[in-house]
């Protein structure tokens, strides 16, 4: 799904008429006409199926067809799991402390990038910070070698 938004494809809120399909279909980019609606997980790639769905929500219908830019190469879509993936509780423990670290870390990187501080392009090289990248006060005429981060370690 991903891959057809990046390419100007819209995620409806329609769902596949697929039983026991829960996805959305995928609506072409406004420039192709006419529009052309798929389930990335029952029609496969668009133009490799015959045109067969409709829309009912809209009285125009949908059919899949090939994309109007024929320069673009295709690419495989990613097939989509049967049973939703559920994480480790620890996983999703440590992904909310880094997110928590960082939103902390991005708010006190703003405030003093307001005071005149910089972002430098390297991060934090401790464990415990998660792409927190450094950053130093402003100069004060000499070579200033500080490079400070401004994460809280994680506890």
């Amino acid at each position: 799904m991903g891959e057809y938004m990046l390419k100007g494809w819209v995620l409806t809120d329609i769902p596949c008429k697929t039983p026991n399909c829960p996805v959305p279909l995928m609506r072409s980019p406004a420039r192709q006409h006419p529009p052309v609606s798929f389930c990335v997980k029952c029609d496969g790639e668009p133009g490799l199926q015959p045109p067969a769905r409709t829309s009912t929500s809209h009285s125009t219908a949908s059919l899949v067809t090939t994309s109007s830019n024929p320069t673009t190469p295709t690419s495989s879509v990613p097939s989509i799991p049967e049973s939703p993936t559920f994480l480790d509780p620890s996983i999703q423990e440590q992904n909310m402390r880094r997110r928590a670290q960082s939103d902390r870390a991005s708010s006190e990187i703003g405030t003093r990038l307001l005071q005149g501080w910089a972002m430098l392009a390297e991060e934090c090289p401790n464990e415990s910070c998660y792409g927190v990248p450094l950053v130093r006060p402003p100069k004060t005429g000499g070579e200033d070698p500080t490079k400070v981060c401004l994460a809280q370690p994680l506890a």
